[in-house]
């Protein structure tokens, strides 16, 4: 099998996954395991390399989301289903260095939803959102500035140095506006999808709270794991 549809696969097997934990959620693991390979078994001749997309421009938190369930779901798919996806770990380490990643078209994750919820439950258009509109600055104001004044906070309590140096602090603050804006985009979308998906109420304060949770998680992981010191440095003027 070639490498694009061992990758499709893998991406629809981890979807699969997620509907089915959703929807049988009080059910017990060998239950989800037997409703997983019996649904899979229904659907996999549709997933082909068509329904695979790339995205060429994730953020930092999605590239390494991403690579990482990669990594784990290609074993699992090998072990389960086919021997051949353990051939997709070389191919990784590739999608981390050209910065994209492979995701699955909205079409072929309809299909997934529709077999596991019906048709009633799968919305037959994108569902726009209310609160994703315009630029991430004006969605919502108040969300935008707890995010960024969450995320200077955080660095300065990790490397309160930056914030102290009036120079480094203007490098910090266009690093956390250039990842802030992909960070809210990304947590917007998510909460909008599930919101047309009907996993969480159309309420402005469930969405707001949900999307806050997720940046902050987001801006934690990245301030933690160095990710700000790797984007710092190319900012720095050279004498």
């Amino acid at each position: 099998m070639k490498i694009n549809e061992l990758l499709v696969r893998v991406l629809a097997f981890r979807e699969l996954e997620r509907d089915v934990v959703m929807k049988y959620e009080e059910e017990s693991i060998e239950k989800k395991k037997d409703i997983l390979l019996t649904l899979w078994s229904k659907i996999k001749e549709r997933i082909t390399s068509e329904c695979l997309e790339f995205d060429q421009d994730p953020t930092v938190h999605d590239l390494s989301r991403v690579c990482k369930s990669l990594m784990i779901y290609s074993a699992i798919y090998a072990d389960l289903i086919n021997p051949e996806a353990k051939k997709l770990e070389g191919y990784i380490e590739q999608f981390k260095q050209k910065r994209v990643i492979p995701i699955l078209k909205y079409e072929c994750k309809e299909i997934i939803h529709r077999e596991v919820f019906g048709e009633k439950k799968v919305p037959k258009r994108r569902i726009e959102c209310k609160h994703y509109k315009g630029n991430i600055a004006d969605i919502h104001p108040i969300l935008y500035e707890e995010s960024k004044k969450y995320f200077i906070e955080k660095v300065g309590r990790k490397m309160p140095s930056l914030v102290i140096s009036k120079e480094m602090s203007k490098i910090v603050e266009e690093v956390v506006k250039e990842d802030l804006d992909k960070i809210l985009e990304v947590s917007l979308r998510n909460a909008c999808r599930a919101v047309a998906y009907g996993y969480m109420p159309e309420e402005p304060e469930k969405v707001y709270k949900s999307v806050l949770k997720d940046v902050k998680e987001s801006i934690d992981w990245m301030v933690e794991q160095g990710i700000i010191e790797e984007e710092i440095i190319p900012k720095i003027k050279k004498d």
